[in-house]
């Protein structure tokens, strides 16, 4: 039964391909040349017709664009001039803690410095709440940058940058006993040690930032674009 279906569409298609054959063919069997050439010719004037109509419904729109690309470009022009110069790195400055830096950087200074290579060390911002954290800072296996050249006893170099980051000081703390009592007083000596401690990334900090050219470059585009975006107006030129 299938077969049978198949076979009497096709012969259906067949025939409807063979009844436009026989259209076309009597088509030009019953139109002279000329005919035929009159048909061209109106097809073509129908052609060129439609062509201007498009065109009219074009042009508008075209010359709606361009006055918008010359008002946009009068407009740049504008802004060209009373943009602000762009800054170089010598002209920034800065500090370990500014949040326009990323997480990313920070960790690459405390892996470049410290010679900190363990995988628990990442470095966390909140934009909410704008605390910096260190995580790894614990970590038993320090080296002797981090423990004994920017860090002191009681505190290590990723504590202090961390302090450092959260714009805070170290304090360090000591036991005393007072009339048989225990009780924490601040341990100025080790205090002050920890501070120079501090003071002593913060610059290592200010020197890294910079050094590499494509980091130099990528964080300088992005304080200009940020950042260096207001002039002053000059009273003068107003008056």
């Amino acid at each position: 039964m299938l077969y049978d279906f198949l076979k009497k569409r096709l012969a259906k298609y067949e025939g409807d391909i063979q009844a436009i054959k026989d259209e076309v063919d009597h088509y030009y069997q019953r139109r002279s040349e000329s005919a035929i050439k009159e048909d061209w010719e109106q097809y073509k004037q129908e052609y060129q017709k439609q062509k201007t109509l498009e065109k009219d419904k074009v042009n508008p729109r075209l010359d709606y664009l361009k006055a918008m690309q010359e008002r946009l470009q009068k407009n740049l022009a504008a802004l060209e001039q009373v943009k602000p110069k762009d800054l170089t790195a010598a002209d920034i400055h800065v500090e370990l803690g500014a949040t326009w830096i990323p997480p990313y950087d920070v960790r690459m200074f405390i892996r470049d410095t410290f010679d900190v290579t363990h995988k628990s060390l990442e470095v966390y911002f909140s934009p909410i709440t704008g605390v910096w954290r260190v995580d790894g800072k614990t970590n038993p296996n320090m080296s002797a940058k981090a423990e004994v050249t920017y860090g002191v006893k009681q505190m290590n170099a990723l504590l202090l940058t961390e302090l450092a980051l959260n714009m805070k000081e170290p304090k360090i703390y000591k036991t005393v006993y007072i009339d048989g009592k225990e009780k924490k007083v601040l341990d100025q000596n080790s205090t002050i040690v920890a501070q120079q401690k501090q003071e002593l990334i913060k610059q290592a900090f200010n020197k890294w930032i910079f050094e590499n050219p494509n980091r130099r470059k990528r964080l300088v585009d992005y304080y200009n674009r940020h950042y260096n975006n207001i002039k002053r107006a000059n009273m003068t030129e107003v008056i």
